[in-house]
């Protein structure tokens, strides 16, 4: 072997190395070409896609209408004869004929189920609302909302004055001094919520403010009437023996109840149990003497608060006024002041029940029939 040839074996293959990637460059070259003219054949064939889309939608527009700014395509139809005379005949309508509590709008054709007149041409209905002269929902009007009722007008008629019993007329400051309506029990005897009621302490006896009596006095007469007016059940309550006749006949004159008898505890709370289901309670209940004994509390009064039924009841120097709805601070236990609540409450009932039927025969109602006494 000659000592060129290994030399001349490696400059053989040196030259094979070469141009294999001389030739591998060049395919390379070719392909990126072919794919960089692929990609401009597909962009091409796109961009000509979108043209020639964009001619044919440019065609239809022109053929169809106009453009709208946002790019809508606003499909004008032509109006037929008939819709022209319905246009015209709503163009003769005035704004005040059209009224905003109809349930179909006047504009619209149920045939056609589409606007006759453009957007634009169609009053706002809050205008339409404003300047209108017919009677709507929220204005209030009884003709529409409140039918006038009788009924309905006897009842709110005594609750729109503040006297309309005028029972401030029934008496005076000097008829509850006459009938001793101001004398308390002694002073070791007054209970501490009925100080605010005193006028002070004369020869160690409690003496009560007539002017607070005459106010929680006609307070507690107005409420009566109101419950007598509405047709209410009263009952009259009280303990004391020597008072029972007097209190049952004052009841019976009225039309109303009374219990001077022992009162069994629950008759209030259990009555469904103690009676039949249906049975009622009492409206009111008007107790002319808050006591049982000298130091013990009616049970009838706790019973009705738990029943959440009004109360009014004359109390004393030596009473807890706490529980009662209507208190009048006096005297219970002098006969001339108890005949003079008596009349005073007998004469409001009365005066409530001749009321409530003088309002009746004026409003033509049938006036229910009352059992004689």
């Amino acid at each position: 072997m000659h000592e060129g040839e290994p030399e001349r074996l490696k400059g053989a293959e040196n030259r094979d190395t070469q141009l294999l990637q001389t030739v591998e460059a060049a395919a390379q070259i070719k392909e990126d070409s072919s794919s960089v003219d692929s990609d401009d054949s597909i962009e091409q064939e796109i961009r000509r896609f979108l043209a020639e889309k964009a001619k044919v939608s440019t065609a239809d527009k022109s053929k169809d209408g106009d453009v709208s700014r946002n790019g809508t395509v606003l499909v004008c139809t032509p109006l037929r004869e008939e819709d022209i005379k319905q246009e015209n005949q709503l163009a003769e309508i005035p704004i005040k004929s059209i009224s905003p509590l109809s349930g179909q709008c006047p504009l619209i054709s149920p045939a056609q189920d589409r606007p006759l007149l453009s957007q634009s041409l169609l009053p706002d209905m809050s205008t339409v609302a404003a300047h209108s002269h017919l009677p709507s929902v929220q204005s209030g009007s009884p003709s529409l909302l409140e039918p006038a009722d009788g009924a309905e007008k006897i009842l709110n008629e005594p609750l729109q004055k503040p006297d309309f019993f005028r029972v401030s007329e029934l008496f005076s400051l000097n008829d509850l001094f006459d009938a001793r309506v101001h004398l308390g029990h002694k002073k070791g005897c007054r209970h501490r919520l009925m100080e605010p009621y005193l006028y002070g302490c004369r020869l160690g006896h409690d003496i009560i403010d007539l002017d607070q009596t005459v106010e929680h006095l006609q307070q507690a007469l107005n409420f009566t009437a109101h419950v007598a007016y509405r047709g209410g059940v009263i009952l009259f309550i009280s303990r004391r023996r020597q008072f029972g006749h007097l209190v049952e006949r004052t009841a019976k004159y009225c039309g109303e109840y009374a219990h001077t008898r022992y009162w069994q505890g629950g008759l209030l709370t259990n009555a469904n149990i103690q009676y039949d289901a249906g049975v009622r309670l009492p409206d009111l209940i008007i107790f002319l003497s808050t006591l049982n004994n000298v130091f013990q509390q009616h049970v009838a009064i706790r019973d009705a608060a738990k029943m959440n039924i009004p109360t009014v009841g004359v109390v004393d120097s030596n009473c807890n006024p706490s529980l009662v709805t209507y208190p009048v601070p006096g005297n219970d236990d002098t006969p001339a002041a108890m005949e003079l609540y008596c009349r005073l409450f007998k004469m409001t009932i009365n005066r409530a029940k001749d009321k409530r039927r003088h309002m009746e025969i004026l409003q033509g109602m049938p006036a229910p029939s009352t059992p004689s006494s």
